[in-house]
């Protein structure tokens, strides 16, 4: 991705401006992204920032390379259908990060208007340059526009390619919405504390370096997070306590539970809008 290269984003919201800023902390030029959104207010700071806003979604589609569809998914459908008509003689590589919506209702919805499209699950630590994106490409995008893609949201965080598109709703429901279930595990070990005696800045404390030291520890760790648990479990001790009322609880068929109903939700996204 070159500094000529411009990027559009068509949408301002919570994941938009999650990616818009951690693009900008990593270097890109405001004058290089240009971005609409239906609600001025997100426009406002965007543009004091310096980078090119705009109200009509078309001023942004035929101005760039590389089109981000950052809007809900049951704006998608309109949105590219009224853009269709502006995309005739220029063809930006389109990315879309709405859960549930796959490459072939996007192509479907550009009616004759053929472009390359790109499906991507970013989360919202790509603010900190700690994100995660799952992407899959359409036939239509080739080795060039996919290496872009890679920078683009390696920008703010680590990326992975998929083969089936199916999968984008494991994504989706594993790392997408992943961030949420962390805060509330992260949420309810505060209560927890809380409830036993500590004060509420203590236990937030003693909560936000353990989880971020815990993660840390997996991820410089050659062993399986299994084997860092087992080490840490001392046989009758106040870990292995702790971990039985997880166990007898059945945390494992839970998590399982949860990831499903998330893949499920997206499924029918999909669905809602063929």
């Amino acid at each position: 991705m070159t500094s000529q290269q411009r990027i559009g984003f068509i949408g301002a919201g919570n994941m938009g401006s999650c990616l818009i800023h951690g693009l900008l902390k990593q270097g890109l030029l405001p004058n290089t992204l240009w971005v609409s959104d239906h609600h001025l207010e997100h426009l406002q700071p965007l543009a004091a920032l310096g980078l090119n806003t705009a109200e009509e979604n078309a001023t942004i589609a035929t101005n760039v390379d590389i089109l981000v569809l950052a809007v809900k998914p049951n704006s998608m459908k309109s949105i590219i259908e009224a853009l269709s008509a502006h995309l005739q003689s220029h063809r930006p590589l389109m990315i879309s990060i709405a859960a549930g919506i796959t490459t072939q209702q996007i192509a479907t919805w550009l009616k004759q208007t053929p472009c390359p499209i790109v499906r991507a699950m970013p989360n919202t630590p790509a603010l900190l340059g700690q994100g995660i994106t799952g992407l899959y490409a359409s036939d239509l995008v080739n080795a060039s526009q996919q290496a872009m893609v890679s920078q683009l949201f390696e920008a703010v965080g680590q990326i992975i390619w998929l083969s089936d598109e199916s999968l984008m709703d494991v994504v989706t429901a594993l790392s997408g919405s992943g961030p949420a279930y962390f805060f509330y595990f992260i949420e309810c070990l505060i209560e927890a504390g809380v409830s036993l005696g500590l004060s509420e800045e203590d236990a937030r404390k003693l909560t936000f370096q353990t989880a971020l030291g815990a993660a840390m520890m997996v991820q410089n760790s050659t062993e399986s997070p299994s084997v860092l648990r087992q080490k840490v479990t001392s046989k009758g001790g106040t870990t292995e306590q702790g971990i039985k009322v997880l166990k007898d609880g059945k945390i494992a068929e839970l998590l399982k539970q949860m990831l499903s109903a998330a893949f499920e939700r997206g499924k029918t996204l999909s669905r809602t809008f063929d």
